[in-house]
């Protein structure tokens, strides 16, 4: 009698252990038939240097952007960069969205070990990678991979001129350069006032049009000039980073009086 007992409560303590492995499982076969919520998987951008000239300029192939967008392009240290970034210009997509661009690297990167180029759209789209200053894989030559899409120069304002203070009598250079070329701009101009042109009061500066410009914005007069004499005025300055036509206006000034216009065109090839 006893044994029989113990049977019937062995066999309903193995069938409460059974209902309570079978409620056990549905939660977790219900979670694991249940699909995952949904996630959006971001756009990647991405951008890659293949070329560097050390303290000079690099090349960025670019790849799966968005066609036909534009997106400015700032190059700086990589540790600093959110405070020393300094926009280099804008580059157009295409209508691939794959791309190749030259980028002339700016003084807050020279001789620094390691610079990030970053890339943003209006639209907050962005990419972004850090090279090593050192000189690395190829630059593509093609003169148009200079940011094809660089905001175009301002038109130059001719500065008031006071009549007949002085006379360019030349103007350096003439034809054509290079893209990044170095080269001396040089006016010969004349005093035909009747004042002298003091060192000290007088000097030759930057006004407006492209800051083609290597240096400084202005000097000031290498020597006096007396009236009738002639004098050279030369300014150190570098071609663009792409092709096409580009003018500057620089002055030669006394105080806010502008004596003489002093215009420049050159175009880089």
């Amino acid at each position: 009698m006893k044994h029989n007992l113990f049977s019937k409560f062995y066999r309903l303590v193995l069938v409460l252990a059974a209902f309570s492995l079978i409620a056990l499982s549905i939660p977790r076969a219900a979670q694991a038939a249940s699909p995952a919520p949904a996630t959006a998987t971001p756009k990647t951008y991405f951008i890659q240097v293949t070329g560097v000239e050390k303290n000079n300029r690099i090349t960025v192939t670019a790849t799966g952007f968005p066609a036909n967008t534009d997106f400015k392009v700032r190059v700086g240290p990589f540790q600093d960069f959110n405070k020393k970034a300094v926009q280099m210009g804008t580059v157009n997509t295409g209508s691939s969205g794959n791309f190749v661009f030259n980028v002339t690297l700016p003084g807050a990167v020279k001789d620094v070990k390691l610079v990030t180029v970053r890339l943003d759209s209006s639209s907050k789209q962005y990419s972004y990678n850090a090279f090593t200053n050192a000189n690395s894989g190829t630059i593509n030559s093609n003169p148009n991979a200079w940011l094809p899409n660089k905001p175009a120069s301002p038109t130059p304002t001719p500065p008031p001129v006071v009549s007949g203070a002085c006379q360019v009598v030349s103007t350096e250079p003439s034809g054509s350069m290079k893209v990044r070329d170095d080269f001396d701009a040089a006016w010969t101009i004349k005093n035909t006032s009747s004042k002298d042109w003091g060192m000290t009061e007088v000097d030759y500066k930057y006004v407006s049009g492209e800051k083609i410009y290597k240096y400084k914005a202005g000097y000031d007069l290498p020597k006096t000039v007396k009236p009738g004499e002639t004098i050279k005025l030369v300014v150190d300055m570098r071609a663009p980073s792409s092709a096409g036509t580009y003018k500057t206006e620089w002055a030669l000034a006394s105080g806010g009086t502008y004596l003489c216009s002093l215009p420049l065109t050159i175009t880089v090839k």
